[in-house]
């Protein structure tokens, strides 16, 4: 009786020769993913501190660079899964 694969064990089954570059993609792309909500939290911050009255310049700037910062991470880790997963698609 065989068992049945899970889809990532069917994913790595193709890609037998390079796991550890797609997992190490896979797992860039979900930083990439969670840097990007970074600038959502950062926005919601700033709107709260003009709701709330707080309005102080040093806070709008710290959630500015929160903000910027886990933009950046999503680029960067986005280009670094990528990078990954087509350097597995080459036929070696």
């Amino acid at each position: 009786m065989k068992k049945e694969q899970t889809w990532i064990q069917a994913l790595l089954s193709f890609a037998s020769r390079c796991k550890g570059k797609m997992m190490i993609s896979v797992l860039c792309s979900i930083i990439s993913v969670c840097g990007g909500f970074v600038p959502f939290i950062g926005v919601y911050q700033i709107i709260k501190l003009f709701i709330e009255g707080g309005i102080d310049s040093y806070k709008i700037l710290f959630w500015c660079g929160i903000s910027i910062s886990g933009y950046i991470v999503r680029l960067v880790f986005f280009a670094i899964s990528t990078i990954l997963s087509h350097i597995s698609a080459l036929p070696f």
